[in-house]
């Protein structure tokens, strides 16, 4: 489970790999991520998202629809990242390389950017085994709508036979068939912020169709968010407005970003500065502490994941639906 491997990704491998104690290292800290992912940052935001989806959306007001539909957003990408990374740490601890399956999507300033970002593995697979043999974008624009369409059209049905799945995968392909008539030239001369916000409110508005169950839901969820829903108070708001949510909120927009990225980045020179006999740190602080961070976080992590598994309830995988 995981990323979608091919068997040319991993054929050698299967005949000969390497499993040693600094690949198990490497493949414990993914594996502790992805867990931190899933049970600590994704089955809170679960919670969240459940309650509004699952109650009466008629009556959410603005700020609760808003709230109920990030957390949504979050839940998925933490849930399937968390997934991804335990799979991919597990293979490390096995000798076994897997390919990458996000690269901070939400980052992204388009839409084509955000599938480049987003479950990679299928996206690839999707882009080799339909996109291409279809003639991808090699006879012409309205040919290469036309692929562009089919291929997220059949990938909105490869995640269920459900009309609501079929929708989420067609506003996709609209999305990129625009982007490609060349929006995303008029896209690329705007501010940075506004091709961020732009991205992240058209994935939004596509995820209620993915979370919701009928698209009488889903048409009611996206009424209740811009202001067409009822007068109801903002109760999911005021269960949500507590140091715990805020620290998870303000985590998980962190580590859905590349600053997480540039951290490990800095962490990795030091080590690599240390090794070469450099001194970055005041004498005290000495070669094995900087060693000992990571490792000190992760077990903090695990400590903290695995109290969240012994004291939520049962929380499956979104995907393993699919």
């Amino acid at each position: 489970a995981g990323p979608i491997v091919r068997f040319e990704t991993v054929a050698a491998q299967l005949a000969e790999r390497t499993e040693n104690i600094s690949r198990a290292r490497l493949g414990a800290i993914l594996f502790i991520i992805g867990l931190s992912q899933k049970v600590v940052f994704a089955d809170n935001f679960a919670f969240v998202a459940d309650r509004a989806f699952d109650g009466d959306i008629e009556a959410l007001s603005v700020l609760d629809a808003w709230i109920g539909a990030i957390s949504y957003s979050l839940q998925i990408f933490y849930d399937f990242a968390g997934y991804s990374n335990m799979a991919i740490g597990l293979g490390v601890i096995f000798g076994f390389t897997f390919p990458k399956n996000f690269e901070f999507p939400y980052a992204s300033r388009s839409i084509t950017e955000f599938w480049r970002r987003w479950h990679m593995s299928l996206s690839s697979w999707f882009r080799d085994y339909l996109y291409i043999p279809l003639g991808g974008n090699r006879h012409g624009s309205v040919r290469t709508y036309v692929n562009l369409f089919t291929v997220f059209f059949l990938c909105g049905l490869w995640h269920g036979a459900s009309w609501a799945f079929v929708f989420w995968g067609v506003l996709h392909g609209v999305y990129l068939v625009i982007e490609r008539a060349g929006f995303k030239r008029v896209l690329e001369a705007m501010p940075a912020i506004f091709q961020h916000l732009y991205t992240l409110l058209l994935v939004q508005i596509a995820w209620i169709f993915f979370r919701a169950e009928t698209f009488g839901e889903a048409f009611s969820y996206l009424a209740a968010m811009f202001g067409a829903g009822g007068e109801a108070s903002s109760t999911l708001y005021l269960e949500v407005s507590n140091v715990k949510y805020l620290v998870l909120f303000v985590l998980a927009a962190i580590f859905a970003t590349p600053l997480s990225e540039m951290v490990e980045r800095i962490y990795g020179d030091w080590r690599e500065r240390i090794h070469n006999g450099e001194k970055v740190l005041t004498p005290k602080a000495g070669y094995g502490a900087v060693l000992g961070v990571l490792e000190v976080l992760m077990l903090v992590a695990l400590v903290i994941a695995l109290v969240a598994v012994a004291t939520n309830a049962y929380s499956p995988f979104i995907y393993f639906r699919f």
